[in-house]
């Protein structure tokens, strides 16, 4: 395939492959709900081609939106759109802008205006957490690209542009305790501690209340002695 564009005032999407065949046919009313997994983010280089980048990064809950030119500077692109979600965004922040970039946020929307030739820009931004989906309206050179956006660590491809997205919804940790031999009541314990948790796997402490009135902290797989009882 050499490209797809989409229309979305004519409601239709249209496809040219390296065989001369151009296909097209007619957009959903709705944008598609898409099963993809935006955590963590594509493997890619800053100017080595044409695209967006979409992810997740599970440890701070942030999401980064990047665009990338395909190196040539003669070859600027335009990079504009927004994403809007279900729930307010409550931070966002831009790196890499020149002069006549614009990034804005109103409510649950966000709105990016760029251009790009030879590295990249992001835009980093936080929602708030009872958000269910993210719309992704996003072209490039005035077109809606879906080949030309990559979303999370697997690079994945939407079929179609605009779409949606479900956000991973955070995870409550989980905390295993257990005895590291058979007690008496009265006994000298060794306890062992292990933190899982899917979302944010680092900076976490464990508490223990060691029922004296005392607290213990450490980090993920303990091991703690205290009285039994």
């Amino acid at each position: 395939m050499l490209d797809i564009a989409i229309d979305t005032n004519g409601g239709q999407w249209f496809a040219t492959f390296d065989t001369g065949l151009t296909y097209h046919g007619t957009l959903p009313a709705t944008p598609l709900l898409l099963d993809l997994d935006p955590r963590n983010s594509p493997d890619y280089t800053p100017g080595g081609a044409k695209s967006y980048y979409l992810w997740l990064d599970p440890d701070t809950y942030t999401w980064h939106l990047a665009w990338s030119g395909d190196g040539i500077p003669t070859n600027t692109h335009t990079f504009e759109g927004s994403i809007i979600a279900t729930a307010p965004i409550i931070t966002a922040t831009a790196t890499g802008f020149e002069g006549g970039d614009s990034l804005s946020v109103n409510g649950n929307t966000l709105t990016i205006n760029a251009t790009e030739a030879i590295s990249q820009d992001i835009v980093s931004f936080v929602l708030d957490r009872s958000a269910t989906q993210l719309t992704l309206d996003l072209k490039i050179d005035g077109a809606y690209r879906p080949f030309n956006i990559q979303i999370g660590q697997a690079g994945e491809l939407p079929p179609t542009a605009p779409f949606r997205l479900v956000p991973p919804q955070p995870i409550s940790p989980t905390v295993l305790v257990e005895a590291e031999s058979p007690l008496e009541e009265g006994d000298f314990a060794f306890v062992t501690g292990i933190l899982t948790d899917t979302d944010s796997p680092v900076g976490h402490q464990i508490a223990w209340d060691m029922g004296d009135g005392t607290l213990s902290q450490c980090s993920h797989h303990c091991h703690q002695r205290g009285p039994g009882g």
